[in-house]
């Protein structure tokens, strides 16, 4: 009995090192008997990637998203009340239609913190400054007297920078006033 000739196995194809999937086709060995190669190894699916810290980071800028539409909901629908610096706007905005700007009544120091009180409650900040400054402006001509008229001139500045600021800062939050330092 003889045997047919033997042929030299041919090498199995070539792998490319960037392809990480089994061989489509698999390798005929001169015998036709299909089969990987003896000692090919199946490749390994990479490891996968733990999907935790991505869900956590998702999780984080949700939170902090959905606290600060809260905060601004509360902050401008839901607080009690008007504003007390936008509150006093709107006072002096009527005080100064139904009056005659003629008064001669003198500041008192309680008046002069309850008023300060208001504006330094704004939770608005130009509203807090100006009006704080321009309530300590007042409070500081007041005490003068009536014959420091020369001493007086020097709270003209700030006198006009805040009043001007605080007309604007109203006008900022709605309310038009007409804060007129002469008739």
């Amino acid at each position: 009995m003889s045997y047919p000739p033997q042929q030299p196995v041919p090498p199995p194809p070539p792998q490319d090192p960037y392809v990480s999937y089994p061989a489509t086709q698999p390798y005929l060995d001169p015998y036709g008997q299909a089969g990987l190669v003896s000692g090919y190894q199946q490749p390994v699916p990479p490891p996968r990637r733990p999907l935790w810290p991505w869900l956590a980071l998702v999780a984080a800028l949700s939170l902090i998203l959905l606290a600060g539409g809260g905060w601004l909901v509360y902050d401008r629908l839901l607080r009690e009340g008007e504003d007390s610096g936008v509150a006093a706007c709107r006072a002096l905005a009527s005080e100064e239609k139904g009056s005659s700007g003629t008064s001669d009544d003198e500041l008192t120091r309680d008046e002069y913190i309850a008023m300060r009180k208001v504006f330094a409650d704004s939770r608005y900040p130009d509203l807090r400054e100006h009006g704080t400054k321009l309530m300590d402006v007042l409070w500081q001509v007041s005490q003068l007297g009536a014959d420091n008229e020369v001493a007086a001139l020097a709270y003209l500045q700030p006198l006009t920078e805040h009043v001007s600021g605080l007309q604007s800062a109203c006008a900022d939050h709605g309310v038009i006033l007409d804060l007129k330092l002469t008739d």
